[in-house]
């Protein structure tokens, strides 16, 4: 999901679903109509295990490791 609200795709989503002239607004129920993909469950744990290893990396990089993952 975390991934998903970043997408051009769930923005575009977003931009079509608010509502109002001149200050646009998203209510809940706009919000609770935008139905996103349905992702197996091995593709997530993937990603998530892919995410975990970069932030690693990144943290060894800059030095601040300190075993989080």
């Amino acid at each position: 999901m975390a991934l998903m609200l970043k997408t051009d795709y769930f923005l575009a989503l977003v931009a079509f679903n608010r509502v109002g002239g001149v200050k646009q607004r998203m209510y809940y129920a706009n919000l609770a109509e935008i139905r996103l993909p349905e992702i197996p469950e091995n593709v997530q744990r993937d990603f998530a295990r892919r995410l975990l290893e970069i932030l690693a990396n990144i943290n060894a990089a800059n030095g601040k490791y300190q075993g989080y993952f």
